[in-house]
C-alpha cells in the first residue's frame, strides 16, 4: 500500500507541481507585461523630464529677464530720487531767497516816494530857473506860466 500511496503523493505532487510550473509561468508572463508598461511609463517621464528641463531653462531666463528689468527699474527710481533730491534743494533755497508781496509792496512803496521827493527837487529847481529867465528878462512872462504849469507839479 506503501507504494500505492506514494503514486498517489507522486502524482498529486506532479499536478502540484504543474499548477506550480503553470503559475510561475503566468506570472512570469504578466511581470513581463508589467515590465512593458513600466518602460513605456519611463519613455513618457523621460519625455516629460526634457519637457520640464525646457519649462526650467525657459524660467531661468525669465528670471533673468525679470531681475535685470527690476535692477534697471531700481537705477531709474534712484535717479529720479537723486533729481528730485536737487529740486528739493533748489526749492528750499529759492523759498529763502525769495521776497514776499508784501516786501516787493513796501520797497516799490519807498522807491516811489524818493522818486517823488527827487521830482519835486527836479520841480523846485526848474521853477527857480524859469523865475530867474523870467527876472533876467531872457524869457516871457506868458512862457514861463506855460513852462510851471506842465505836470506832474504844476505851480499855479
Amino acid at each position: 500500500m506503501e507504494s500505492q500511496n506514494e503514486k498517489k503523493i507522486l502524482d498529486v505532487i506532479g499536478r502540484l507541481e504543474t499548477k506550480v510550473d503553470s503559475g510561475f509561468s503566468e506570472m512570469h508572463r504578466r511581470f513581463g507585461k508589467i515590465d512593458e508598461r513600466f518602460e513605456q511609463i519611463d519613455i513618457r517621464f523621460d519625455k516629460m523630464d526634457g519637457r520640464f528641463v525646457k519649462i526650467d531653462e525657459r524660467l531661468d531666463k525669465t528670471e533673468s529677464d525679470l531681475m535685470e528689468a527690476i535692477h534697471d527699474l531700481a537705477d531709474d527710481v534712484q535717479a529720479i530720487n537723486d533729481r528730485l533730491d536737487r529740486h528739493e534743494t533748489n526749492i528750499k533755497y529759492l523759498k529763502s531767497h525769495m521776497v514776499t508781496k508784501d516786501y516787493l509792496d513796501r520797497k516799490i512803496d519807498d522807491l516811489r516816494g524818493e522818486l517823488v521827493a527827487l521830482s519835486r527837487k527836479v520841480n523846485t529847481k526848474l521853477s527857480i530857473l524859469v523865475e530867474q529867465l523870467v527876472i533876467d528878462g531872457t524869457l516871457k512872462r506868458q512862457v514861463a506860466d506855460r513852462i510851471l504849469a506842465l505836470e506832474p507839479f504844476p505851480v499855479a
